[in-house]
């Protein structure tokens, strides 16, 4: 047993790009499906909005999956909402039979320089 619960499905999507090289957008076209169909929860965002110039969003999440091949310079799609969010921190639990991965991710709209 994992999760004990799951509100939503996910894919894990890793780019075939360096890590180390932006490749915006031409990274989303090289997008790898790694796992699909994870069982998961997306908890509701909290963020922040800048405005300099321009404006950006922020709204960060946390995810709590069951166990996959999920890194820390992968992106989450929401299967159900078909919401792309980047992974920004990752942490493997293990014990009591709720073995899963909790990640922190970010969902970011416009831009500040």
């Amino acid at each position: 047993m994992t999760l004990p619960f799951s509100s939503t499905l996910i894919a894990v999507l890793r780019s075939s790009a360096p890590a180390d090289e932006d490749g915006w957008p031409e990274a989303i076209a090289g997008m790898t499906v790694v796992a699909d169909a994870v069982p998961a929860v997306i908890s509701s965002p909290g963020g922040r909005f800048t405005q300099a110039g321009s404006e950006q969003h922020i709204a960060s999440f946390r995810l709590a999956a069951e166990n996959c091949d999920l890194q820390e310079t992968d992106m989450v799609m929401d299967e159900g909402t078909q919401d792309v969010y980047k992974v920004t921190w990752l942490q493997r639990r293990y014990g009591f039979g709720l073995d899963h991965i909790e990640a922190g991710m970010e969902r970011v709209h416009g831009y500040a320089p």
